[in-house]
C-alpha cells in the first residue's frame, strides 16, 4: 500500500523552502510506494509550473497567506481542516512558519474531534527559526510562543542544521528525540549552467529588455554596465541602476565605464528581504567604491575600477534598496536585476557569489554556487558555519557587517593563491550535501510511522 504524504508550503515565490519541497516531492512521485500531494499557500507560476508534469497532485489554499489577516486565517484554517480530513494521508509534512503554524493547528483539533478516522502523523521541517530574525521583541516572543504551540502538535521536527537542532531544543523545549538533523541536498548535473561569457551575455539582455523603457541609452550597442550622462542636463534612474538621459535631451557627451569583460562581476541570488542583507552588500559596494583599490584576480588581470554588483531575485523591499543605491552613487555598478527562471545556470557569470543574510536555514544558494565552481562569501548565520570552512572552501564573515563583507571581498581578489584555492575546492562542498542523502534520511523519518518506535535511536 501507498504511503500518501501531503506537504503544505505558504507561498509558491520560488525560494530555498519551495526548492526543498520540490526536490522531495519529485523524488518521491517517481517511487511506486509514495503517492505525493502539494498543498500551497500565495499562488506562484515558478513553483506549480516545476510540478506540472509530474505526478504529483497540487491544492492551491488561496486563504493561506503570509501576512497574518484574521479573516483569511479563519478561513485558511477551515480549508486546511477539511484537506486533511477527506485526504486520509499517513503524513502531513509541514514547511514554512504560516503554514507550520496552520497545519498544525488543524491537525490537532482533528487529532481531537476525529481521532476514529483521522490517523495522519504530522511533521515539520524549519527552514530557520522566524522568532530569530531581527524584528520586534515583542513579535519575536509571539513567533516563539507560536512555535511552541505548533511543536507540541508534531511527531517529529526536521531541522537543517546542530545549530537549529541546538536552538528547538533550548527556545521551544522539544525533546532531542523528537528531532531529527537532515541537510539539505543538491544534484549538481540537475543544472546546466551557462559558460561565463554566455551567461554575462544573457543577464545584459534581461536587464535590457527589462528595465530600459522610456531611457534614452542606446544599450544594444554597449556591454553593461553603462552609465550615459549629459553635462549640464538633468538625468533620471530607471528601475535597472542604469543612469540615462532622458528622451527629450540630447547628450553632449556619453560615457560608458569599463566594459564587462574588463570588470569583476560579484553577485548573489536572494529574494528582496530585510533578512537577505542586501543593503549590507549594498554599503559593501559603497566601500569599495571608495576604496578604488587596484583588483587583481588570477594574478593576470588589474582592474582599477569598482566591481559590478548584481541581485538576482525579486521582493518587498526593491524601492527601499533602490533608494539606497542611489544614496550612494551606486547606479552605475550595482543592479537589482530581479526575478530569472532558473537562476542558478547564471551563476558562472560571477567571479565571486556574496551571501549577506541577517538569517538563514540552509542556503541553497551555496551549494548552487558549489555546483558553479565560483568562489563563495557568506555571513556566519544559520547552518553556514557547518557548510563553509573559513578560508578552505570560502570565507565566513559577521553578518550585519558591511565593513568586514568589503574587506573580505578585496582579500580574495587580491590574493591570487586564495582565490584559486576557495575556485578549486568549492564544488567538494556539494559533493558533501547530495540530494540522494536527503531525500534517503528523510525517508526513514517517514518509515518512523509504519516501523517500530527504536527507529528514533537510529536518526540521532
Amino acid at each position: 500500500m501507498k504511503t500518501k504524504i501531503l506537504y503544505t508550503i505558504t507561498q509558491g515565490h520560488w525560494g530555498g523552502a519551495q526548492k526543498y519541497v520540490a526536490d522531495l516531492t519529485l523524488s518521491l512521485s517517481k517511487e511506486p510506494d509514495y503517492e505525493v500531494t502539494v498543498a500551497c499557500g500565495e499562488q506562484h507560476e515558478g513553483f506549480f509550473a516545476v510540478l506540472k508534469n509530474s505526478q504529483v497532485k497540487t491544492i492551491h489554499l488561496p486563504n493561506l497567506v503570509r501576512a497574518i489577516n484574521p479573516l483569511k486565517d479563519v478561513i485558511a484554517l477551515y480549508e486546511m481542516s477539511t484537506l486533511l480530513k477527506n485526504g486520509q494521508f499517513d503524513v502531513v509534512h509541514a514547511n514554512s512558519s504560516k503554514a507550520g503554524f496552520m497545519t498544525a493547528l488543524a491537525h490537532a483539533w482533528l487529532k481531537t474531534t476525529q481521532k476514529k478516522s483521522y490517523h495522519a502523523q504530522l511533521i515539520y521541517t524549519a527552514h530557520g527559526w522566524v522568532f530569530m530574525e531581527p524584528m520586534n521583541p515583542i513579535k519575536k516572543i509571539m513567533y516563539r510562543a507560536m512555535e511552541r504551540v505548533a511543536s507540541a502538535c508534531r511527531a517529529m521536527t526536521i531541522v537543517l542544521s546542530e545549530k537549529e537542532k541546538s536552538i528547538a531544543m533550548r527556545a521551544l523545549n522539544i525533546p532531542a528525540a523528537e528531532i531529527s538533523v537532515i541537510p539539505n541536498g543538491i544534484d549538481c548535473a540537475r543544472i546546466h549552467f551557462f559558460d561565463q561569457q554566455t551567461a554575462r551575455k544573457n543577464v545584459q539582455k534581461f536587464i535590457k529588455s527589462n528595465h530600459t523603457e522610456g531611457c534614452g541609452c542606446s544599450l544594444e550597442q554597449h556591454s553593461l554596465p553603462c552609465v550615459v550622462a549629459k553635462e549640464n542636463i538633468r538625468t533620471s534612474v530607471n528601475p535597472s541602476g542604469i543612469l540615462c538621459v532622458p528622451r527629450d535631451g540630447i547628450a553632449e557627451k556619453r560615457h560608458f565605464v569599463i566594459q564587462n569583460n574588463e570588470r569583476t562581476w560579484i553577485g548573489t541570488i536572494a529574494n528582496l528581504y530585510k533578512t537577505k542583507g542586501i543593503d549590507i552588500f549594498i554599503r559593501a559596494a559603497s566601500i569599495l567604491r571608495a576604496q578604488n583599490d587596484t583588483i587583481k584576480i588570477n594574478g593576470n588581470i588589474s582592474r582599477t575600477t569598482t566591481p559590478c554588483f548584481f541581485v538576482i531575485g525579486e521582493g518587498p523591499e526593491r524601492a527601499r534598496l533602490r533608494e539606497l543605491i542611489q544614496k550612494l552613487n551606486l547606479d552605475d555598478s550595482f543592479f537589482l536585476i530581479g526575478a530569472i527562471s532558473n537562476a542558478a545556470q547564471y551563476l558562472k557569470a560571477f567571479d565571486i557569489f556574496v551571501l549577506p543574510s541577517l538569517k538563514e536555514g540552509f542556503p541553497y544558494t551555496i551549494l548552487e554556487a558549489s555546483c558553479a565552481g565560483t568562489p563563495i562569501i557568506a555571513s556566519d548565520v544559520g547552518a553556514i558555519p557547518e557548510i563553509l570552512r573559513d578560508k578552505n572552501n570560502g570565507l565566513l564573515v559577521p553578518h550585519g557587517n558591511s565593513e568586514q563583507l568589503a574587506s573580505a571581498i578585496t582579500h580574495i581578489l587580491n590574493d591570487q593563491a586564495l582565490y584559486t584555492k576557495l575556485k578549486t575546492f568549492a564544488p567538494a562542498i556539494a559533493d558533501t550535501f547530495s540530494l540522494e542523502a536527503m531525500v534517503e534520511k528523510t525517508k526513514k523519518v517517514y518509515a518512523i510511522f509504519s516501523a517500530p518506535q527504536p527507529l528514533f535511536s537510529a536518526l540521532q
